[in-house]
């Protein structure tokens, strides 16, 4: 999505939208006991408030709702959800994507190599504006990888070296038995590059191309 900073949605900059969308997947009534705080958007008043939300109704941000005993919510449709992915970062030219994307493919090859870690990859495909030829300048790029286990561990292995290497980190159950074979290696994939976008939607859900098959 080719958005700036400050660029208008419904009369608010994109960014300060970007994160109030991040923040509220609902919104609750302003004239409600539990209504949701506008004021971070510079609306201070429940008229202000009550024609915003009219507007991103009006524009597909959110559906309004009403629960069993009537109370009215919104809440947030895939347009005000694909605002939340939005980077504002300055843009690329394909070129620069093409050796971003080699980079990438580079960076695959070595994980495979590399002992220490005990994922590869099998797949990895590219979706999103970089598909279309006629783009000539992106926001990022959209990828997605499949993983495996390196041949000779098994999921209990894994499982224990993640423990092991993300055992100083304040993460939650599932993140630590994912850490050595998922989040080590898509960070070492990543390599810190702004652009490149880790996306774990079932493969069918986006048009894609497949830029990478393990042999």
């Amino acid at each position: 999505m080719k958005l700036n900073s400050n660029d208008l949605i419904c009369g608010i900059k994109a960014k300060l939208i970007r994160d109030f969308f991040t923040k509220n997947e609902q919104l609750q009534d302003p004239g409600g006991p539990y209504a949701t705080n506008f004021t971070v958007l510079g609306l201070n008043t429940k008229k202000e408030t009550q024609l915003f939300i009219e507007k991103l109704e009006k524009e597909g941000y959110y559906a309004k709702n009403m629960t069993h005993n009537k109370i009215i919510y919104w809440i947030r449709e895939n347009k005000a959800l694909a605002i939340t992915n939005v980077k504002f970062i300055k843009r690329i030219s394909r070129t620069q994507a093409n050796k971003i994307l080699s980079d990438f493919l580079e960076r695959i090859k070595q994980l495979k190599k590399d002992d220490y870690y005990i994922s590869q990859v099998t797949e990895a495909r590219v979706f999103g504006s970089y598909l279309d030829d006629k783009v000539e300048d992106l926001g990022d790029i959209d990828v997605q990888v499949d993983l495996e286990l390196k041949p000779g561990y098994t999921h209990e292995q894994a499982n224990e070296i993640g423990w092991k290497r993300g055992g100083h980190k304040n993460l939650n159950y599932l993140m630590h038995i994912c850490y050595a074979n998922e989040t080590e290696p898509k960070r070492f994939l990543k390599n810190r590059n702004r652009y490149l976008s880790f996306n774990g939607d079932p493969k069918e859900t986006h048009k894609h191309r497949v830029i990478y098959e393990s042999r």
